[in-house]
């Protein structure tokens, strides 16, 4: 029940298939509260995602794929698939053959496929195959993550207003982005842009917390964004002017206190048991953590599947 994709014979794979007739679709007429409202651009729906603080639910497809077909016309179309797709995902369609990066980005080897990510594209679960409805819809029930936080980030001030020396500006509730399990908000449309451009670039260390406290007493304790720092290219929050002072004195003790792994790329531990050093250009936060990565090569493969490359 999975149609199979092997690099080196994917043009004979698709050549095979071709002759075979496409169905015809359930109703032309449907409105789009009874159909799955698909998104076809990979790019455009992270962006959406990250905005609304919701999974991608990507569905990779082909029209040679016959049981892509039979998910189509027995599964796609149930009220309650439907009703989860409205309600808990951007559901975002891809050809396999038209985005094969995206393959080898998700390790899709078979159609059809069915990926949910986190807004920024980080793997949660995945599953190939024909699925009977029912299997379906607990999949996807039994997939969706809690991306609601405590509270908003930064006490709703806009991180980029405070990187780029705006001083404390506040965000609105409709200009929104989820990022790590925090949500931000923006003073404008230009500011949610320019972070969803370079999150990284923006991000407080330590997800807001004190970075001094946590060195010195290992504790987190919430920052507070009046008594910010901005040092060698990143944000640090304070507790208090007291925190801030010990900072400003050694900046270079408590600096580096959420870099994970020691600054080695996880990708090369995990695959080859190498520790090879990250660069500050190619960072991933995670978890609170920052990532380092020697090049844009290694830092794409965790960002596909996170937890794969941090299992112990």
């Amino acid at each position: 029940m999975i149609d199979t994709i092997a690099g080196a014979s994917r043009a004979r794979f698709r050549l095979w298939f071709h002759s075979l007739t496409v169905l015809i679709a359930l109703s032309a007429t449907a409105s789009a509260d009874d159909a799955i409202p698909w998104r076809t651009n990979f790019e455009q729906a992270l962006d959406e995602a990250q905005t609304r603080n919701m999974p991608v639910w990507i569905q990779f497809t082909g029209p040679w794929c016959v049981y892509c077909r039979k998910m189509e016309r027995e599964v796609f179309v149930r009220p309650e698939v439907i009703a989860e797709a409205h309600r808990d995902y951007v559901p975002l369609k891809i050809r396999s053959d038209e985005r094969e990066d995206l393959l080898s980005r998700y390790g899709v080897t078979g159609l059809p496929t069915t990926v949910i990510a986190m807004p920024d594209g980080a793997v949660l679960a995945n599953v190939s195959g024909y699925s009977e409805p029912g299997s379906f819809l607990g999949f996807l029930a039994a997939s969706k993550p809690d991306l609601t936080p405590a509270e908003v980030a930064l006490a709703g001030y806009s991180p980029v207003s405070l990187v780029e020396g705006h001083g404390l500006t506040t965000g609105q509730a409709n200009l929104a982005v989820g990022y790590d399990g925090q949500v931000y908000h923006f003073a404008n449309a230009r500011e949610r842009d320019r972070f969803l451009k370079e999150p990284e670039t923006f991000l407080p260390s330590n997800r807001g917390h004190c970075i001094v406290n946590l060195v010195e007493g290992g504790k987190h304790v919430r920052g507070n964004p009046n008594y910010g720092v901005y040092y060698d290219g990143r944000m640090y929050l304070c507790a208090d002017e007291s925190a801030r002072e010990r900072f400003a004195a050694d900046p270079k003790k408590y600096a580096q206190a959420d870099l994970a792994e020691n600054g080695n790329c996880p990708h090369c531990k995990s695959l080859a048991g190498r520790l090879v050093r990250g660069l500050p250009q190619f960072s991933q936060t995670f978890s609170g953590r920052r990532y380092l990565f020697p090049d844009a090569f290694h830092l794409e493969a965790f960002r596909a599947s996170p937890e794969k490359f941090l299992r112990r």
